[in-house]
């Protein structure tokens, strides 16, 4: 039957193969529980990776909340407009960093607390 099959082994070598493949296959005790160790362990290493994850997120989420409300507090407190009318010029005070100093402007219209100037070269939104 070996010449048949052009087997290598033999067929004592083939029953020592069968009966080590169902030691492998039958798990006792010990093999279940520490795969159930195992598998505790990895649920419980997963679950302080997830909680640290979301305590790392809560600790991001405060702090750009605080320096928004940081950036909104210095706004507010620095770039107060002096209240303009229509028809009035803009100071230079009212002036932005990247305005042209040389620039004359007047209030064109007021919507929002948002300024429509005018200039002699047409308006500016």
């Amino acid at each position: 039957m070996q010449s048949m099959w052009n087997s290598c082994t033999s067929d004592s070598e083939e029953d020592d193969l069968n009966i080590d493949e169902l030691k492998i296959d039958e798990p006792n005790v010990n093999d279940q529980l520490n795969i159930t160790e195992q598998n505790e362990k990895n649920n419980e290493l997963l679950t302080n990776r997830v909680k640290r994850t979301n305590d790392i997120r809560e600790t991001a989420r405060q702090g750009q909340k605080r320096q928004a409300d940081e950036f909104l507090q210095n706004t507010a407190k620095g770039h107060k407009l002096a209240d303009l009318n229509v028809g009035d010029n803009v100071v230079n005070v009212d002036r932005g960093p990247t305005d042209a100093r040389n620039v004359l402007a007047v209030v064109m219209e007021i919507n929002h607390d948002k300024y429509k100037l005018g200039v002699e070269q047409g308006i500016i939104n």
